[in-house]
């Protein structure tokens, strides 16, 4: 298992390996628990070093330029990805019946783990125009089509789509489905969301994804300081532009 891991550094990055060493060891785990192998061996196997590096959304400008170039089902998945932080294939598997009466969505996550998404206004109306503008479709069929022959959408497509709107706007760099799972995840920390609600709408068993979203948002945390300062509001003192140490005049 060493030599496989060691061989799957050479073309996968060290999160990707660190997570086939989390999937050995929930194996080995099992074979102890059910007594068919001792699970000692796999348990060793040490995890890559992980670098935890800042991941930087999209900004604001380009998110503009997705939704106005974007057709209708366009548009209404750009909101959804961004509105909901759901992996890609999440959005691929939604289905009419997945839609609940109070404005959120029913997901079927990792693992099989259902959630319940909240939905905001924009994205759920985007989403509720391509809907009408389409065919009727069944409660259990797929809600996301291809907009040529009407064949549901898997994952692979909703890339192509972002491929497509990346080139026709111009915007440099990554632009993924992905990267508006981050680029959600740090919007909801910025405007007064909480760790522990987000890791519930993102699906994830553990925090530690949590806290680099975290970090991500704490680099605005001058910009809030600004505005939140106890001294400056305590003494009157507005708050300034760039900071500075220097005296006062």
């Amino acid at each position: 298992m060493r030599a496989w891991l060691v061989t799957l550094r050479q073309t996968l990055a060290p999160i990707s390996v660190a997570g086939y060493v989390r999937g050995l060891k929930a194996f080995a785990n099992w074979c102890a628990a059910e007594r068919l192998a001792e699970g000692h061996a796999l348990r060793s196997l040490r995890r890559p070093h992980v670098p935890n590096r800042l991941i930087e959304p999209l900004s604001d400008e380009a998110l503009h330029r997705l939704i106005a170039l974007g057709s209708v089902r366009d548009r209404a998945i750009v909101l959804l990805l961004l509105d909901t932080g759901l992996r890609v294939s999440e959005v691929a598997g939604l289905r009419g019946c997945d839609l609940r009466p109070d404005g959120s969505v029913k997901v079927t996550g990792k693992g099989a783990r259902e959630r319940i998404v909240p939905v905001g206004t924009a994205a759920r109306q985007a989403l509720l125009r391509y809907l009408r503008a389409g065919e009727r479709l069944e409660p259990e069929e797929p809600i996301l089509r291809a907009e040529r022959g009407g064949q549901p959408l898997d994952a692979k497509g909703i890339q192509s789509i972002f491929k497509r709107l990346k080139t026709r706007a111009g915007i440099p760099g990554r632009c993924s489905p992905h990267l508006l799972r981050h680029t959600f995840a740090r919007a909801y920390l910025m405007n007064g969301g909480d760790a522990f609600s987000l890791q519930r709408m993102l699906g994830h068993s553990t925090l530690d994804m949590v806290k680099r979203y975290v970090a991500l948002a704490d680099t605005d945390l001058a910009a809030r300081h600004r505005g939140a300062s106890p001294a400056d509001n305590l003494l009157g003192k507005r708050p300034g532009g760039r900071r500075q140490w220097v005296a006062s005049q």
